[in-house]
């Protein structure tokens, strides 16, 4: 959990700059998102990842995959 703001609000202010709108995001969340949750992401972000449920192995493969 981030303290001051959380990740659809860091999600809306990198997506609202022209300079940061197209930066892949990669979310990897502690917390069980409900179906409103997934669907606002929907479209905005290239990974969603539960924690515990990846290894670094995997997440480091999404984040080449990206960079690719």
């Amino acid at each position: 959990m981030m303290p001051e703001m959380d990740g659809f609000t860091v999600i809306d202010a990198l997506r609202a700059k022209t300079e940061t709108a197209s930066i892949p995001v990669i979310v990897a969340t502690a917390k069980e998102l409900t179906q409103d949750e997934k669907n606002r992401l929907g479209g905005q972000i290239q990974a969603l990842m539960q924690k515990g449920d990846f290894l670094n192995d995997d997440f480091l493969k999404e984040v080449k995959a990206l960079i690719a």
